[in-house]
């Protein structure tokens, strides 16, 4: 063969090589699963992993509106009770003022209502007291 062709039959073959190759390459990506449309593709499992995660984010706003539930209740509950030793404290006032520590043994009932008072103190200090959050907007998509 003369050198000329000899020199273009090479170049024709490495850009056949070229060629090949990508050609190779994409062949065994569409053999294993890759290709646009297969039965395996990567964007099903995306598009399952996303609506698994929005199914978890709405699960968790309904336990954050029950928690939230919870706590105002909870709160409510523990506001009344505060209220309810105010209230008997100042009934127990009115009853030693009635006289209730007068009579048979009168020191054991002022230490009754000593003890009585103290625990209603308690029952009103450090009451947790609902802030008012408004929840963070959702998103429409």
């Amino acid at each position: 063969m003369p050198r000329l062709v000899e020199g273009v039959w090479m170049k024709l073959q490495a850009l056949s090589a070229v060629v090949a190759a990508p050609l190779l390459i994409m062949g065994t990506m569409f053999a294993n699963g890759y290709g646009l449309g297969t039965p395996e593709d990567p964007q099903d499992d995306l598009r399952a992993l996303v609506d698994a995660q929005a199914k978890q984010i709405s699960d968790l706003r309904i336990d954050l509106i029950e928690t939230r539930d919870l706590v105002e209740m909870t709160l409510t509950y523990i506001d009344t009770q505060s209220k309810s030793a105010k209230s008997l404290e100042a009934t127990l006032s009115s009853a030693e003022a009635l006289g209730f520590t007068a009579g048979i043994n009168p020191r054991s009932r002022e230490t009754l209502l000593s003890g009585w008072r103290a625990y209603l103190a308690d029952q009103q200090t450090a009451v947790p007291r609902q802030k008012v959050v408004e929840a963070p907007p959702t998103k429409k998509r």
